[in-house]
């Protein structure tokens, strides 16, 4: 048996961890880096709360990878992507791969083909694995997110779902068998360090605040966010149905920068002890607070109720919430005074930043 089958999988991942994270973390792994995916994710600043909207409020959102607008190096590696026109080519270049590499081979595939899935014959997903063995009736595969699976696919299966399906999904897929490299840019000094480098370079841009302007519209970070969406909610009195689920989902969407930043702070505190015990539990006030905010706006948008008066409560807890977020990340932030800042990109573009 393998050493490779024989290794212990993280399977209990978080179902808001992108799925590719922890097969990235496990390749890397193989390659003896321990990096866990918590940390990987997180050296995209994943945990810096991000708003866009244009002037008008037609369009808003809180997709964590605008952080990526700061131009941050963020992580120590890249991904790339290679495509077989056939499975009997694949097939030798994963055999290959098993066998010299001694690593997972993340693959590109589709759910509709993974009887493990809740997607199984029902919808044509786009979705990564790993796999780390294969013999001439089965592929064993590592599948945390969403499905904590770890096991075997019968072969049969395992094939159509590694032949994806571009013809239902274009916007996905961009070839047959596919395949993910993790190339290394470079290898970490210390990597305990990247923990704290990254506490302090989430808690300096969140004090920061800054806010970027683009022809699309603004991006406001960190406490600007906060105090942005403060100001939308006000505004958001007498808008149209459909503007008003739109600013509930930006609550909504608001807890996943906590949830990864929570993630980190858990994680570091686990190895390193308790003495960031009060920190996590301020965030976690932190966390409950912004859901509450959520429901009880969403409660109104549902029965048609938005009106000033039942908003500014809302808007107090926000408000309540974002002078203890700000407290939290001042306190962070002097925890880590003494560690860098992670690395920008040196042709960053400051002149529409505010």
């Amino acid at each position: 048996m393998s050493a490779l089958k024989d290794r212990s999988f993280p399977i209990n991942v978080p179902y808001y961890i992108p799925c590719d994270f922890p097969l990235i973390s496990e390749t890397l792994k193989s390659r003896g880096l321990y990096v866990s995916y918590t940390l990987l994710l997180n050296l995209d600043l994943v945990g810096l709360p991000v708003y866009f909207k244009d002037q008008e409020l037609e369009t808003m959102d809180m997709e964590i990878w605008y952080v990526n607008q700061l131009k941050y190096k963020g992580k120590f590696f890249s991904l790339s992507s290679q495509y077989f026109d056939d499975y009997s080519s694949a097939n030798d270049y994963l055999q290959h791969q098993l066998k010299e590499r001694k690593e997972p081979v993340i693959c590109i595939g589709t759910t509709y083909y993974l009887p493990h899935s809740k997607d199984y014959i029902k919808k044509f997903g786009g979705h990564f694995l790993s796999v780390y063995e294969m013999d001439s009736s089965q592929a064993y595969v590592y599948d945390p997110v969403p499905h904590k699976y770890k096991g075997k696919v019968p072969i049969q299966d395992f094939e159509k779902f590694w032949k994806g399906a571009i013809k239902e999904n274009k916007d996905f897929f961009k070839g047959t068998f596919g395949t993910i490299d993790v190339n290394i840019k470079q290898v970490p000094t210390v990597v305990t360090n990247l923990y704290f480098d990254t506490l302090k370079t989430v808690s300096y841009e969140f004090l920061k605040g800054q806010i970027l302007k683009k022809k699309e519209g603004s991006y406001y970070y960190g406490k600007s966010c906060s105090q942005q969406l403060i100001n939308d909610l006000k505004q958001s009195v007498g808008m149209p149905p459909a503007t008003l689920e739109v600013v509930s989902k930006c609550l909504f969407d608001m807890r996943w920068s906590r949830y990864f930043l929570r993630d980190l702070l858990q994680e570091v505190d686990y190895i390193y002890g308790d003495t960031y015990e009060i920190l996590v539990e301020t965030l976690l006030k932190i966390i409950h607070q912004w859901e509450l905010a959520y429901i009880r706006y969403n409660h109104l948008v549902l029965r048609n109720q938005v009106s000033l008066n039942k908003v500014l409560p809302i808007i107090k807890l926000i408000q309540n919430t974002y002078h203890l977020e700000q407290r939290f990340h001042e306190e962070l932030y002097d925890r880590h005074s003494s560690y860098q800042l992670l690395e920008k990109d040196s042709h960053f573009d400051k002149e529409n930043t505010l």
